[in-house]
This record gives structure tokens, sequence and C-alpha cells, in this order.
């Protein structure tokens, strides 16, 4: 296994030639020196989102402990980290892929199976604490509009609704919400973020932790281009797969037998459906591997008998 060293600092050009449909916010480097210069080594590493979001803050706690310098680039939407990583515009990217409470964003899971040069190669789990966020001179009895992420509206529902006659309008990013509202400079109009957020923009948090259950989790992977050398780990505890069966009785219980005659435990299972082939099934599976991996090669073999287009989308550690 290369080092991690050599792994995260080595060259990206031999990847295919960036796309010029390929679309990016502009990036920002963080340096540990402090320094406002563009660090020509820094690592570029893609997220959905705006300056702040929680995708920005699963990617600092995963690779800041593990790349000296690095330059993140927000992307407007998530096939858009696809594609910075595709085209080398980044070496790796950190995507939302399940959150305890709402489960899991199936947009991440479709575009894994869509883009078959990408892969999984580790994850990370941050806690979403939501915060109503204000303009500097606004007040809770201000507050008319709240912009927000779907899900950010439908984690906060409980809070949403004791305030009387509050409009709420979606919004593609928590943070970008916040940057919204920044822009309007209006004290009518709140955003549901982050903290952190909050502070990128100059904003003002008129109530925290607005979360309707506190035990609401966001799990994180982070992807790279399957010819890419970088590795995150020590030893390999958990792979993601992907498989469809034939329409015959019994051809998902054939598969689920060749991972339990194995002694493999099934994490997580989800059917999804297979575009332009309707009432046909994709079926992504997470399998605990840790200290069997040997076991875990003989059962990707065992599942090509009764699998079609079978497809492992990583093998990592755990987060």
């Amino acid at each position: 296994m290369e080092s991690l060293a050599a792994a995260v600092l080595c060259s990206s050009n031999d990847h295919n030639p960036p796309s010029k449909h390929s679309r990016r916010r502009n990036d920002s480097t963080r340096r540990r020196t402090g320094d406002d210069v563009r660090d020509q080594d820094a690592v570029p590493i893609a997220f959905q989102g705006e300056a702040g979001a929680y995708s920005e803050i699963a990617l600092h706690k995963f690779f800041d402990a593990l790349v000296g310098s690095l330059r993140v680039l927000p992307c407007v939407e998530f096939v858009d980290v696809f594609d910075n990583v595709l085209n080398a515009h980044a070496r790796f990217a950190v995507l939302p892929i399940e959150n305890a409470l709402t489960g899991s964003i199936h947009e991440n899971y479709d575009l894994l199976l869509q883009y078959p040069d990408i892969c999984i190669c580790g994850e990370t789990r941050i806690r979403i604490q939501h915060s109503l966020v204000g303009t500097p001179d606004s007040t809770l009895e201000d507050i008319e509009i709240v912009y927000s992420h779907p899900q950010g509206l439908a984690q906060s529902s409980r809070f949403l609704s004791d305030l009387a006659d509050m409009e709420l309008r979606p919004f593609y990013d928590t943070a970008g919400a916040v940057a919204h509202i920044a822009k309007l400079g209006d004290k009518r109009n709140a955003a549901i973020a982050g903290r952190a957020a909050a502070g990128v923009y100059g904003m003002k948090v008129l109530v925290e932790g607005i979360e309707t259950n506190p035990v609401n989790y966001t799990r994180f992977v982070v992807i790279k281009h399957a010819d890419d050398p970088g590795e995150f780990y020590s030893k390999r505890q958990k792979a993601s797969i992907v498989f469809s069966v034939a329409d015959k009785p019994g051809a998902l219980l054939k598969c689920m037998e060749v991972l339990s005659s194995r002694s493999l435990n099934l994490e997580k299972i989800e059917s999804r459906p297979i575009h332009g082939k309707p009432w046909e099934y994709m079926f992504y599976l997470d399998v605990d591997i840790e200290g069997r991996e040997e076991a875990f090669k003989e059962s990707a073999e065992g599942l090509r008998q009764y699998s079609e287009d079978i497809r492992i989308l990583g093998v990592y550690a755990r987060g």
C-alpha cells in the first residue's frame, strides 16, 4: 500500500482532461502556516454547497490531520462534485450519503452507479446541529421567511411549527441559504444552517440547536478517481457493493446466502430503481469485512454467479 504522504501529494495529471462543462465555485486554500498565498502543492478537494456547509465541516474533519495543505472546491450540485473528480479538477471529494433521521441521499447513490470511474476511499460522520440564523440587526420576532435545504427544514420541523405565520422557502444548500439572506440584507429573512455558516457570512445565530432530534448525524463518504492510488486506511474494515439480480424467485436470497455462509455481517441494504427499466432494482450493500478480507473476496466471486452488473464501490476504513 502506498504511503499516505506520497498518495496525497502525487500528481493528478494522468486523469482525464478537464471538461469545459464542469461547474465550480471559487476555491480557497487552507495553509498550516496561515499564509494567504495559494499553495501550488495544496490537495484540491471538492464538496457540494457554499463555504461553511456541513459537507465542508466533514471535509476538514477527515482531511485536516492527513493533509498538510488543501484547497477546497465548492460545487453547485452533487453531479458537479463527481465531474470535478472525474476530470481531475479535484483529487478527492466529500459527499453526504446517509442521515440518521431522514435516511439515504439517493441522488449520491445513483451518481456512484452512473460514474463507474469513481470509487469510495473513506468515510466520516458529523453531528448536524441546526441554528436559526438572521441578519446582525434581526431578532426572532422580526423573522417572516426562513430559507434552508429541504432536509434542514424537515429536520427542524418541530421548532418551525411553533413559529406562527412563517413562510418556508427551500434552498439548494444550508450555507447557501445564509449567503442568500446576507446578500438580501433584510432582517425579515432567516436561514437554517450550522453555526459555522453564520460566522462565514457575518450573520447572527438567533436560536441554536433547533433540530427536532438531537441524535442527528450524517455519514459522508470520501471519493476519488478509481485510478488514483491514494488510500486512507491502515486496515480495510468496510466494503460497499452494488448489484442487480434476475427477476426470478429466490435470486436475492441466494446472494444473501453467499455473504452469510462466509460469516460476513451486512450493515446496510437498500434498493434503488434502475433507470430505463421499470420495476427493476439495484441493491446497494455495506458489508463489515474487518478481519475477513479473504472471505469478502470469495463472496464477491460467489455473488457473480447469482447477480448481474455487480460492482465494488469501495473498500475503506470505518469512519
